[in-house]
């Protein structure tokens, strides 16, 4: 476990840096409060796929299903942080130095929510079988 605690710290470092290069015109309060905010919505938002995801996934002990949901967040919550917020980040940017009207923003919000929400769809069945596939590792052991 600490093996996998330390590659989702290493990614959430990667994902904070990628976003932090994405906002240079902003200042360091206004920066600490998008990154806040970003990381709270994203570990929601894992914390709901996974929860979807472990839906109908039965084994005898529950210690090992919680250790299986707790895996999953820390390794996809990072993972999601960074497809997410650097972009999001992006546009912030690009709308307060005026690079973007308002329609081309929207235009590109909603576009790229869309292919959050197809990516999410996936993602709920690739963590089932992550989470299926744990489960059975250890209850082969």
């Amino acid at each position: 476990m600490i093996f996998i605690i330390l590659i989702s710290i290493i990614l959430y470092i990667v994902a904070i840096v990628m976003t932090i290069s994405n906002l240079y015109s902003f200042e360091k309060n206004e920066k600490i409060k998008f990154i806040t905010i970003g990381l709270i919505v994203v570990l929601i938002i894992t914390f709901i796929i996974v929860e979807i995801s472990s839906i109908g996934i039965r084994n005898g002990n529950n210690n090992h299903i919680i250790a299986t949901k707790t895996t999953s967040i820390l390794l996809f919550a990072p993972i999601n942080l960074g497809l997410i917020l650097p972009y999001v980040a992006n546009l912030k940017n690009k709308e307060k130095q005026k690079q973007l009207d308002s329609k081309k923003l929207k235009k590109k919000i909603m576009w790229y929510t869309i292919i959050i929400v197809v990516c999410i769809i996936i993602e709920i069945s690739y963590i089932k079988g992550f989470q299926v596939g744990l489960l059975s590792s250890v209850k082969n052991k």
